[in-house]
């Protein structure tokens, strides 16, 4: 079922603005989730971030909450399907390159937040408008997110491999969505930040699949 439906030549097509069905689909899902727990004022959605001169490049998801930064970046590449002539190889090359993406993406926004510089836009053209301006706000902190739609599916990726000083933290959809309603969803907000800074630090040193993620979770919580 699985094939049928996330590996189908439709679901995959490109539509507007370079995105496909599927990711659609899952920023779609990533939003909602956001707004419920943060708040709809809180989450800004497919906003420009602006760059040195007249360029502007496209996030995700970022969300100024409790005066700290949390910017998602929403992963959805297919995975290869695994045929006799499709090594683990070649599964793990296109998550890693998907990871890695994700991540520059994200530390561009933390890199301006951090340096005071962060404004940004509704779009990119010369007529644009100022959704969110950092500039003068008091921010604590930022954390980068990277939400996957597929669990890594035990293709044993190194994270601390794949960028070097890798400072982010790497979740699937559904698993996502129950550590935030066990954090933010029992008015626990501390709780999630505080996850996700030692599960970011954790890589290399707990290497688990995304699919065993709520083990270490639960074992966070007993500690």
């Amino acid at each position: 079922m699985y094939d049928i439906v996330w590996r189908s030549a439709n679901i995959s097509k490109k539509i507007d603005y370079g995105k496909t069905i599927k990711s659609l689909m899952h920023e779609n899902t990533i939003f909602e989730l956001l707004k419920e727990y943060f708040g709809q004022n809180n989450v800004y959605a497919n906003v420009y971030l602006k760059r040195t001169g007249r360029q502007y490049a496209e996030k995700d998801f970022v969300v100024f909450y409790q005066n700290k930064i949390l910017s998602f970046e929403a992963k959805s590449n297919l995975l290869p399907k695994p045929e006799l002539d499709d090594s683990i190889d070649n599964v793990k090359l296109k998550c890693e390159e998907c990871i890695r993406k994700a991540y520059a993406q994200s530390l561009e926004v933390k890199q301006k937040v951090m340096s005071g510089t962060a404004v940004f836009y509704d779009c990119s053209n010369k007529k644009n408008n100022v959704v969110l301006d950092l500039r003068n706000s008091k921010v604590d902190e930022c954390l980068q997110i990277i939400v996957m739609y597929e669990e890594y599916l035990g293709i044993e990726t190194n994270i601390e491999h794949i960028c070097p000083d890798f400072d982010a933290w790497i979740i699937d959809i559904k698993n996502l969505k129950f550590i935030l309603a066990d954090t933010i969803g029992k008015g626990k907000f501390e709780r999630l930040i505080d996850y996700a800074k030692k599960r970011k630090n954790a890589y290399g040193l707990v290497d688990v699949q995304s699919g065993e993620e709520l083990k270490v979770y639960n074992l966070y919580k007993s500690m």
